[in-house]
């Protein structure tokens, strides 16, 4: 199968420390999504709403972060019961 690393997990790789890190950069993606949120609904006067412009959109950048930590959480999964598997067979 060409693409079998996308759907057998490495022993050499650790998808939990993968997962951890993806999830920070979710978190990462709804702060910004929500500062931004929060920006828009200020008045036009308010020292905060100057910033709006330098940080509009930065919450695209890390929004493909989101389906990587499901990927990884499901190598996570395939790597803990392939684990489990070998340890019964020995």
């Amino acid at each position: 199968m060409v693409f079998q690393y996308l759907t057998k997990p490495a022993e050499s790789i650790n998808f939990i420390v993968i997962s951890w890190m993806y999830f920070a950069c979710c978190c990462l993606c709804a702060f910004f999504y929500i500062l931004e949120t929060y920006l828009k609904t200020l008045d036009k006067d308010h020292w905060a709403f100057d910033n709006l412009d330098q940080i509009k959109g930065i919450y695209v950048i890390f929004a493909p972060f989101l389906p990587t930590l499901l990927w990884s959480l499901w190598m996570a999964r395939l790597q803990s019961t392939q684990g489990k598997d070998s340890k019964k067979e020995d």
